[in-house]
C-alpha cells in the first residue's frame, strides 16, 4: 500500500462532474465487495471494499472511456488515459491505498484528521517551482472536497489520478473535472 511518504494535495473543488465523481461507500451499480481493513501511520484503522462485485460490462467501460476522452476534448485539457474504465478501485483506493480497493473520502480524511498527513501547502493554479521542491523525492495525491476527489502527485505539475468509474488519467493539478483549488499534505 502507498501509505507511507505521501504527500497529499487536498482538491477544494470549484465545481465538477458528478458522472466521474468517486464518492459513496461502494461505486455506482456495484451490489457489493469484500469489506477490508488498513491502518495509517498513526495506527487508525480505516475500511474499504476490495473485489467488488457487478465489474463494468464491456459496453459501459466504453460509454465511460468515450466519456473522459470527451471530456478532454471539450475542455481543451493536455490528459491521457492510463487505463480502462473499472469499479474496483476509486481515486482514494487509487491514491492512498496503491490500487487495493474502494476507499470512501469518510475513511480516507482519517489520514489528515488522526495527524498522519500534515499540510504543507496550497494553491488555486497548478503548484509553484517552491512549491513543487517541497514535494522532492515524495509521493503526492490530490483531493477534491466538494467533488471529492484524491490523486498521485508525479512532477511539476502532473499528477495521475481514478477519475471515478472512468480511467486512471495522467493530468495538470487543475485540469480535472475536479477544480483547481487544493492543499499538500505530507506523510511526516
Amino acid at each position: 500500500m502507498k501509505i507511507q511518504g505521501t504527500i497529499w494535495l487536498l482538491m477544494l473543488a470549484i465545481g465538477g462532474s458528478q458522472t466521474a465523481h468517486c464518492q459513496g461507500p461502494l461505486p455506482f451499480g456495484a451490489t457489493s465487495g469484500t469489506p477490508a481493513t488498513a491502518s495509517t501511520q498513526q495506527g487508525s484503522t480505516v475500511s474499504y471494499w476490495t473485489q467488488i462485485v457487478s465489474a463494468l460490462t464491456a459496453a459501459q467501460k466504453l460509454s465511460y472511456n468515450q466519456q473522459t476522452d470527451q471530456w478532454i476534448f471539450a475542455n481543451s485539457v493536455y490528459a491521457v488515459p492510463l487505463t480502462e474504465s473499472t469499479r474496483q478501485y476509486n481515486c482514494h483506493g487509487w491514491s492512498i491505498l496503491g490500487g487495493a480497493g474502494w476507499l470512501d473520502w469518510s475513511q480516507g480524511s482519517t489520514f489528515i484528521s488522526d495527524g498522519s498527513f500534515t499540510l504543507i501547502n496550497s494553491g488555486t493554479s497548478n503548484p509553484t517551482a517552491q512549491q513543487q521542491g517541497q514535494y522532492t523525492n515524495k509521493t503526492v495525491v490530490i483531493h477534491y472536497t466538494s467533488a471529492d476527489h484524491s490523486a498521485e502527485y508525479l512532477s511539476t505539475v502532473w499528477v495521475e489520478s481514478k477519475w471515478g468509474q472512468w480511467p486512471r488519467v495522467y493530468h495538470k493539478v487543475t485540469e480535472s473535472p475536479y477544480g483547481s483549488s487544493w492543499k499538500a499534505y505530507e506523510d511526516p
